[in-house]
């Protein structure tokens, strides 16, 4: 292998390529910027692809779309022929409020729509490749190191978003966080699967609990699962006769620890192996199911919170919050999953739906307090758990990212840190784009 570094200048480098970093990149891509979007894996999406068709929560609060980046994508795959995406009501106990708020897609389809949203934007798309380091000078990064097979690279960067879900380079940024809550503990990392050949008519018709508690029990007592097994959470996949599971959780992993994640992933495999024989022995519907597919890795839920100008506090979010920079409406139930140890831990949920209130996540929670040319979206965006675990999704990190993403481009075009941008520019340039009820406006 070569020892030379390869060198390339870009305007915007985007680490990580979910749903954030596909914001981040595609709406600073758009904008005339010479971006790059490394991601480590081969595929785009983050837990679109990786936990095989995650539920999109959060892309239509109060029953009206997030719009942007995200409602771009979901028409996509919606006008798709045959249609690959479907709005329902969610059908989980503390989710349900009869509107649309759930979308159900086929998650191969949707990663290649994004692979469609990143080429047609003229983004430089890195994959394979693994951001390592960075340079900095003064109180700005000036390059990120990033490795694939052909050895290391430098990219010159003007504005650096971080998307990774860990916070990887923010942290190599020197930028201050946070992992877990008051004890360090951090939310479950979960396996999913998808099971086929189901009657989803006797599985979930006239269900009173969808979570089949008693069941769970029961289960556990005969020892046929595991005693951190809280609930059978599963709903109807994409397709008539799948189901979708994202049952098994495992406590204690730290996500930026490859060797902890492997771990948990070959015991989560485990557990779910011991469920599929538990359900087609006890559920109705599924006497003749399958295991069709099943996730490649652990979903993580939770690691850095990066420390931000704003830090999005529980408070905001109970009580509807916007801000004066808010970029982006959320009203997902606060789904705290299973931190701690022993019989205390437990899953938590609580539906904002109920309250009549959605929020805005500022765009000073994607913006640290004082490295001037860096910028982070998702789930490493700053806030207290309670509002993280609402606002860590799908929907909303995408448009997170299309926030950064337009932000960078003001930065550059005014010659100013990320921090002094003028944020009602910001909100009237999101507008533009499309984005619904950001700043002043309602939606």
């Amino acid at each position: 292998m070569s020892s030379t570094i390869k060198e390339h200048d870009a305007d915007v480098v985007v680490i990580g390529g979910g749903s954030a970093g596909v914001g981040a990149a595609v709406s600073a891509a758009r904008k005339g910027l010479q971006v790059y979007l490394i991601e480590p894996t081969d595929l785009l999406g983050g837990i679109v692809a990786k936990t095989l068709g995650m539920p999109v929560d959060g892309a239509y609060p109060k029953g009206k779309s997030v719009g942007g980046l995200c409602e771009e994508w979901l028409e996509s795959l919606y006008q798709n022929d045959p249609p690959a995406a479907l709005r329902r009501p969610c059908l989980l106990p503390g989710f349900e409020d009869g509107l649309a708020r759930e979308v159900m897609y086929d998650p191969d389809i949707a990663v290649h729509k994004l692979f469609e949203m990143v080429e047609n934007a003229g983004v430089h798309l890195l994959l394979n490749a693994t951001a390592v380091d960075v340079a900095k000078e003064e109180n700005k990064v000036k390059s990120v190191t990033y490795y694939d097979r052909q050895g290391a690279h430098t990219l010159n960067a003007k504005v650096v978003i971080d998307t990774s879900g860990d916070g990887d380079i923010a942290d190599k940024a020197e930028i201050p966080f946070e992992k877990g809550d008051e004890k360090g503990d951090m939310m479950g990392a979960t396996l999913t699967f998808l099971m086929q050949n189901v009657d989803q008519n006797k599985a979930f018709d006239g269900v009173e609990d969808p979570f089949r508690r008693e069941l769970v029990k029961q289960g556990i007592e005969e020892n046929r699962l595991d005693e951190d097994m809280y609930n059978i959470y599963m709903m109807p996949g994409f397709r008539p006769d799948t189901v979708y599971f994202n049952s098994i959780h495992i406590k204690g992993i730290d996500g930026t620890n490859p060797k902890e994640v492997q771990e948990g992933t070959i015991e989560a495999r485990k557990r779910a192996y011991e469920l599929i024989k538990f359900v087609k022995e006890e559920v109705p519907g599924f006497e003749n199911a399958e295991l069709e597919q099943m996730a490649p890795t652990l979903g993580i839920r939770e690691t850095r919170r990066m420390e931000g100008m704003y830090t999005l506090t529980k408070d905001d979010v109970m009580d509807g919050a916007k801000f004066e920079d808010g970029v982006v409406c959320c009203d997902c139930t606060i789904d705290d999953v299973v931190r701690g140890e022993g019989k205390d831990s437990k899953v938590i949920h609580v539906s904002l739906i109920d309250r009549g209130v959605y929020y805005q996540v500022p765009y000073r929670s994607l913006c640290p307090k004082e490295v001037e040319n860096v910028l982070f979206a998702g789930r490493c965006f700053s806030a207290e758990t309670e509002a993280f675990a609402s606002a860590r999704g799908i929907s909303t990190s995408m448009i997170m990212g299309q926030a950064c993403g337009t932000a960078a481009y003001l930065a550059i075009k005014h010659d100013t840190p990320v921090q002094d941008i003028d944020y009602k520019e910001l909100t009237n340039d999101l507008s533009a784009q499309g984005v619904n009820g950001v700043g002043q406006n309602e939606l």
